[in-house]
């Protein structure tokens, strides 16, 4: 597992599942084992990031790069299909690979135990010079930046750090590293911690009690964000500026509340636990206030990103004023969820045929520009027949043109997410294919209502993070995950999942069909939908992409879900552990859906491949309708026309259809039980005559 590391802090194991995810990545505030907070950097502060760029700025060939991060502990993924839609649609120009994020176990002193890890031996063996095992973890530090004792004494986290220096000077066995997790210097527990002295032998240190972290930050709807700074905001409530629109006023432009302030965090213990209860005093200057309304407040935003700040200075400060922006901050806790909405994108390995291949013509381009470059220098050479040169020129001309038009009508077939899934839904069409990354198998089950089903027994899926939002999904701007210049990311984080799979592509024909001959019940069931604009910006593209072909989308997905649903209770899978991936589109005819477990979920490895077999997944189809047809909330539910966020969901509730939020595409919208098996409309109606 990865671990989020300082050295002036402690390690902590997080799944790298968890790391990059919807939830979590670079700029985000994660929880510690210690219930601690941390921000973790941007990907370029990332130790084995940076080794990865500078081991293969000057390396353009695949096989090379691969050798030369493999000789540093680092696994290059290959998916050369995912890396050209990156740099095509993300304008990521110049990225060359994808990396794992490398495995960091701990030991129960939260080590990585460095001197046995395997990286560790491998770099021996490649005569790499020493490298620390920070330099394979992921850089964090924590934030907020403000701790208190027990006693309520209120001061930032380099202060205490600072009296814990004079602590050390005072008791000898005393070391920097006990000060992790922050410790108060002042305050002794009633028992001794074991550590080991520089001979190694077993000796006892007097403990010292914890110090708790805040829990509140300001941010904006741009992704920036701030810690608080308390005595300038005791200043401010004890001012003269109560009378000015709040949203004008810069927090850390205003003097503190005195030259030397003594702060404290004072919690009514008898009262309920909400900020109005709390008190900031300065025991220096008596001033006080309590966070009545603090949420309510807006200020004005000074465009810091603490996520880019080097982490080397002890004292360091996550406070740096930035570009200007125009957006207003607001308080919020750092277990808000709507604190960090993670841009991700998943690609599924699918194999790229040579003359087909971007990458390969790019090379090739390149080689025929070489013969090119030579054939200029042998002109006006005696030696050399200029007939002869003339004819090889046109050829090489001729292959350049033929080569670029290749590159160009690639580029233009490979617009889009859809036109990239559908790559996906084409190999997924196949009968039968096998290699290390993709292994299929088609099957018949007898039903009519399907074009194709196809078991991948084996697949691999492949996450990056592409950037982060704050407050508001939809309508904010998207943070970049990363401090340099987009043109000069050569190298990004990803994740690498193995699992398995379902492939179900719905018959054309039949949809067609059905569309046609219950054209007026499907259009008075979904009529107020398509009338009705999206309220929200957030819901937008959604609404667009389900209108697309709305009695289509809803009957796929719905589809989908039914079968999520019905492993869940005919085969025992955990609800999180399946998740969706949806292949709808009216332009390239796409009408199916992938189901599927990775090794980063808790699904059985084999389970779902078993259930594909067809007789086991016939009836367990027929299962999943039937069961469908009640729902624990009907006949509320049956007869509901809209429900859920601006009524995106007609028949569907958490009862019957809904499913875990990771294993859903689309937020759980667009879902309609009765579209499945309506007795009058129902596509699948006619299975449960049966």
């Amino acid at each position: 597992m990865p671990t989020i590391s300082n050295e002036r802090q402690y390690n902590v194991s997080k799944s790298k599942h968890k790391l990059l995810s919807s939830v979590s990545g670079p700029g985000a505030i994660a929880t510690t084992l210690f219930g601690t907070h941390v921000l973790i950097s941007d990907v370029t502060k990332w130790g084995f990031v940076k080794k990865s760029f500078y081991k293969i700025r000057e390396i353009t060939d695949q096989k090379d790069i691969s050798n030369a991060l493999e000789k540093i502990g680092v696994q290059n993924i290959e998916d050369y299909r995912f890396i050209e839609f990156l740099k095509e649609q993300y304008d990521y120009v110049n990225l060359k690979c994808l990396i794992s994020i490398p495995d960091m176990p701990l030991n129960d002193r939260f080590s990585p135990n460095w001197k046995d890890n395997p990286i560790n031996k491998l770099l021996k063996k490649n005569s790499e010079r020493y490298i620390p095992a920070s330099d394979y973890m992921v850089s964090a530090t924590h934030f907020p930046k403000w701790f208190k004792n027990h006693r309520g004494d209120l001061k930032e986290l380099s202060v205490w750090f600072e009296l814990w220096e004079e602590e050390c000077k005072k008791v000898v066995p005393l070391k920097h590293k006990h000060f992790a997790p922050p410790r108060d210097a002042k305050n002794k527990n009633s028992y001794k911690i074991t550590d080991y002295d520089e001979d190694g032998n077993q000796i006892k240190i007097d403990a010292y009690k914890k110090l708790s972290q805040t829990y509140l930050v300001i941010a904006c709807p741009e992704g920036h964000l701030n810690d608080i700074p308390w005595s300038k905001y005791l200043n401010f409530k004890n001012g003269n500026y109560e009378h000015n629109d709040d949203a004008s006023i810069d927090l850390y432009d205003l003097e503190d509340c005195c030259k030397n302030p003594d702060l404290q965090w004072i919690e009514n213990k008898t009262q309920s636990e909400t900020i109005g209860n709390i008190i900031i005093k300065c025991k220096s200057c008596d001033k006080k206030t309590n966070l009545e309304g603090l949420g309510e407040r807006a200020f004005k935003c000074t465009g810091n990103k603490p996520w880019e700040v080097q982490l080397d200075n002890k004292n360091f400060s996550v406070f740096k004023k930035g570009r200007f922006c125009s957006k207003f901050m607001r308080v919020v806790p750092v277990s808000a969820r709507y604190l960090y909405f993670a841009d991700i994108f998943s690609s599924i390995y699918i194999p790229v045929d040579a003359d087909t291949s971007l990458r390969e013509n790019d090379l090739k381009y390149e080689d025929e520009l070489k013969k090119l470059r030579a054939i200029e220098q042998l002109k006006g050479e005696s030696i050399f027949c200029e007939e002869s040169i003339k004819i090889q020129e046109a050829k090489i001309l001729r292959e350049l043109e033929k080569i670029k038009n290749n590159i160009e009508n690639k580029k233009e077939r490979n617009i889009g997410e859809r036109e990239y899934r559908f790559a996906e839904y084409k190999y997924f069409s196949k009968k039968e294919y096998a290699d290390e990354g993709l292994k299929l198998k088609s099957i018949h089950i007898g039903l009519e209502h399907f074009k194709r089903i196809t078991i991948i027994e084996k697949l691999k899926l492949t996450t990056v993070q592409l950037g982060f939002r704050r407050i508001n999904p939809e309508n904010s701007k998207s943070q970049n995950i990363f401090s340099s210049k987009l043109e000069q990311i050569q190298v990004l984080p990803a994740i690498e999942s193995v699992g398995e799979g379902l492939f179900l592509e719905l018959s054309k024909n039949k949809i067609d069909s059905w569309q046609k001959k219950h054209k007026k019940e499907l259009n008075n069931r979904i009529k107020d939908f398509l009338v009705k604009p999206s309220e929200d910006a957030s819901y937008r593209e959604l609404k667009q992409e389900i209108c697309d072909n709305p009695s289509a989308f809803y009957l796929i997905h719905s589809f989908a879900h039914l079968l999520m649903k019905e492993f869940e209770f005919s085969c025992g899978y955990p609800a999180a552990s399946l998740r969706e991936r949806l292949y709808i589109s009216k332009k390239h005819d796409m009408y199916g859906v992938l189901i599927y477990t990775t090794d980063g979920s808790e699904g059985s490895m084999g389970g779902l491949i078993s259930q594909g077999e067809p007789s086991n997944l016939k009836n367990l189809i027929k299962r999943a309708l039937i069961r469908s047809e009640h729902c624990s909330s009907d006949p509320l539910c049956w007869e509901e026309t809209g429900q859920s966020i601006e009524k995106f969901n007609l028949s569907a509730c958490f009862s019957c259809m809904l499913v875990s939020e990771t294993s859903c595409e689309k937020m759980n919208l667009g879902l309609d039980r009765r579209i499945l098996v309506d007795p009058e409309f129902g596509f699948f109606k006619h299975l449960l005559d049966n």
